[in-house]
């Protein structure tokens, strides 16, 4: 165990050696921690406090990325505590979030746009890669193209580097989460979960189980249900693994896959007190 009484924390990041995520103390009023990927002796560190809706986090070797809704997008040292942290955009609502080496990613769903900005910042004007999207929700990127669903309904790709604004559409109809390796998608379309190749994105079952992607590492696609998570080998799902099953407890509210391990939030079945765990991937 990373954490416990962490109330309603839904949201949980893995950097390289990191794990971060928000909780509230109050409606509204929200905490971001994290803690070493080795573990923290159930003592996490506090990044910042009393920020309004911080609960889309990213993280990285050496920042923590959070929204602050109605607000802004800030990035602050994972040392914390956060008392200057850069500025990536003023901005609405973020629902989607990813890091990579290089630059911040995020999807606005008030403004309708899938934006980057350099680590370092940029002022409030980041580069759009696209506009004019349904409420752009859950946010991936792998080395070359970043991903995205708008408003669960769809499976979108575009350049890291831009692609005037014309996104390629992999896959149409229901995507209630996804995944992405360096080959394949995984979502997951309400009824099952579907799958194709990056290359050339022909969608066929993977899956019958009603769950949710959320990675892959190319050896095997990850997956929530309300009470599990589960992992299937990329060529086969028709018997997955239980990592974890939460049926005497609360509800998953997050989870992330780190090199090793999956890190996840357990909510209580009586209160709204979250804890954060680990398990062997």
């Amino acid at each position: 165990m990373f954490a416990c009484d962490q109330d309603n924390a839904s949201s949980v990041a893995v950097g390289p050696t990191t794990v971060a995520w928000s909780y509230d103390t109050s409606p509204g009023d929200f905490i971001v921690a994290d803690c070493s990927t080795s573990g923290c002796a159930q003592t996490p560190t506090t990044v910042t406090s009393g920020t309004t809706g911080a609960n889309i986090i990213a993280v990285d070797s050496n920042n923590v990325y959070f929204n602050l809704q109605n607000y802004a997008l800030l990035g602050c040292p994972i040392s914390g505590p956060c008392t200057n942290g850069t500025l990536y955009a003023k901005t609405s609502l973020v629902l989607g979030l990813a890091v990579d080496a290089q630059s911040v990613y995020w999807a606005d769903t008030t403004a309708g746009t899938v934006n980057k900005c350099p680590i370092i910042g940029c002022g409030t004007s980041p580069t759009v890669l696209a506009s004019g999207q349904n409420l752009p929700g859950q946010l991936v990127v792998d080395a070359t193209d970043v991903y995205w669903s708008p408003n669960n309904s769809g499976l979108l790709r575009c350049a890291l580097t831009g692609c005037g604004g014309q996104p390629t559409t992999l896959a149409t109809g229901a995507v209630m989460g996804f995944a992405i390796d360096s080959t394949s998608a995984y979502w997951n379309t309400g009824s099952g979960v579907m799958t194709c190749n990056l290359a050339s994105c022909t969608p066929k079952p993977f899956s019958i189980i009603d769950a949710a992607p959320f990675a892959s590492d190319g050896s095997f696609v990850y997956l929530t249900q309300s009470t599990a998570i589960l992992k299937c080998p990329v060529g086969d799902c028709s018997a997955p693994t239980s990592l974890v099953t939460t049926t005497n407890s609360g509800p998953l509210t997050g989870a992330a896959l780190g090199a090793s391990d999956v890190f996840f939030s357990l909510r209580s079945m009586s209160s709204p007190a979250t804890a954060i765990l680990g398990i062997p991937k």
